[in-house]
């Protein structure tokens, strides 16, 4: 399944940063979770809560702000499906510059 974002072609030149950390992110995320480092979790949620909203990549923002909640809340069954709902979000995307 492919998840297409309509992103505004001023952002062309940044977006492509923007995905390389989002794809990094899901390397840390597992690593952070494995050793229950649940600020770090905490962080990355928050900042793809905050970053991915203002770039318009609404589903994202929205899994990031639930992945903040849940470390907050020390959540481990919830975070686990959040770090594979994230990774497939990722790796699905497919951007239309507009």
């Amino acid at each position: 399944m492919t998840i297409v974002y309509e992103i505004d072609k001023e952002l062309e030149e940044i977006v492509p940063a923007f995905m390389n950390a989002r794809n990094k992110d899901i390397e840390l995320l597992k690593n952070f979770f494995a050793e229950k480092n649940y600020e770090e979790i905490r962080s990355i949620g928050h900042k793809v809560k905050g970053t991915a909203g203002s770039y318009e990549f609404m589903g994202l923002s929205e899994i990031g702000g639930k992945m903040e909640k849940a470390a907050t809340d020390h959540d481990d069954a919830s975070l686990e499906k959040l770090i594979v709902e994230y990774e497939d979000h990722v790796s699905q995307i497919q951007i239309k510059y507009i």
